[in-house]
């Protein structure tokens, strides 16, 4: 599933020590390395327990510092790999709560970051959305 220096940081970085996780995320190796280990789990990984707890994971770093979006670009540029469609892919699964987690993380990508989200990312997303929206009104009417 993962290797063995992903699985050693995810622990580090996810144990109870706040200071840990901070000083992580403030030295410049480390902040870049955290992300790579988080979307390398998203990309390999299939069980829905694992992908549920790294989305919120993700989702959690990101609300406590909304600056932290920049380091998903970061990653992007180095690694030479769009962010937004590693998470667009994943919307199409099955588990609700995980699809609403990737949701949420597309959104915080978009909204708070100073770079836009690629035209193809932007219409794919719209795209499911209004897929969703789509659905609740024809499971609405349906009801009456």
């Amino acid at each position: 599933m993962i290797d063995k220096e992903d699985f050693e940081f995810i622990n580090r970085f996810d144990s109870n020590n706040s200071a840990e996780r901070e000083r992580i995320l403030s030295s410049p190796a480390e902040k870049i390395e955290c992300i790579r280990t988080l979307m390398t789990i998203m990309g390999k990984v299939s069980k829905e327990s694992t992908l549920q707890y790294t989305a919120t994971l993700i989702d959690d770093l990101l609300q406590e510092n909304k600056s932290r979006v920049e380091l998903f670009h970061l990653y992007s540029r180095k690694y030479k790999e769009s962010v937004y469609n590693s998470f667009i892919q994943k919307l199409y699964l099955q588990d609700a709560f995980l699809v609403n987690q990737i949701s949420r993380i597309i959104t915080k990508l978009a909204c708070w970051s100073n770079d836009l989200m690629p035209d193809k990312e932007l219409k794919d997303y719209f795209l499911w959305l209004k897929e969703q929206i789509a659905e609740k009104v024809k499971v609405k009417f349906n009801k009456v």
